[in-house]
């Protein structure tokens, strides 16, 4: 009987521990390609979080090119789970150029409200893309990621990565102002499995995409 109490809060701890929202939605939804200097591109996304408890959630990003080699991100998103923003970098020391793929990283901050629970996220995405031309078919870029890093929530202190396979896809060769985007993440630690569809386009309806091939 002088054991319940203690047995009570185990369960009350395993309960608040297990249904922690995974505050953050950790999708990549990019390539290494570069928003041009000085120019915009806004994109939409829909994920369906397919670990139990699944979930729905959309964001919206904006980007903003700063240099050859890096671009400055935002989001802002909400869903079942919780409502999030977040800024980033997106920094690519190696181009998409000839046989070698781009290779960099996307790394910053992301807020998180579930119901009055707040959480800071700091995040870090390795990625690697390569541009293909299948002629007729488009243009296909797809990209992988690990992404990784650190949660503080009011509950509890976790340390997400998942697995990422993702391509982008433009409808020719001449126009890469549209681009379809299609992810699917894999858990790995403290995290869920995803699928996300969506899609970016130039503020100014031109390409802002470089073409470093």
């Amino acid at each position: 009987m002088q054991r319940r109490p203690r047995n009570n809060i185990i369960i009350v701890f395993l309960v608040l521990t297990l249904s922690l929202p995974a505050f953050g939605y950790y999708s990549t939804f990019d390539t290494g390609e570069i928003v041009r200097p000085d120019q915009n591109q806004v994109g939409f996304e829909t994920q369906f979080i397919m670990t139990s408890p699944t979930a729905t959630n959309f964001m919206a990003h904006y980007d903003l090119g700063a240099s050859e080699s890096v671009n400055y991100k935002f989001l802002l998103g909400g869903g079942t789970r919780t409502v999030q923003a977040g800024g980033f970098i997106k920094y690519i020391p190696l181009p998409d150029y000839k046989y070698q793929p781009a290779v960099g990283a996307i790394a910053g901050v992301i807020y998180a409200n579930h119901q009055g629970s707040q959480a800071l996220g700091l995040r870090f995405h390795p990625l690697i893309s390569k541009r293909l031309n299948a002629e007729e078919f488009g243009i296909f870029t797809p990209y992988v990621s690990t992404p990784f890093g650190i949660t503080f929530a009011s509950l509890q202190t976790s340390y997400p990565s998942q697995f990422v396979l993702g391509s982008s896809w433009t409808m020719n060769n001449e126009d890469t102002a549209f681009r379809v985007i299609a992810e699917y993440g894999i858990n790995m630690n403290a995290a869920f499995n995803y699928l996300t569809i969506g899609f970016t386009l130039p503020i100014d309806g031109t390409s802002t995409i470089s073409d470093t091939n």
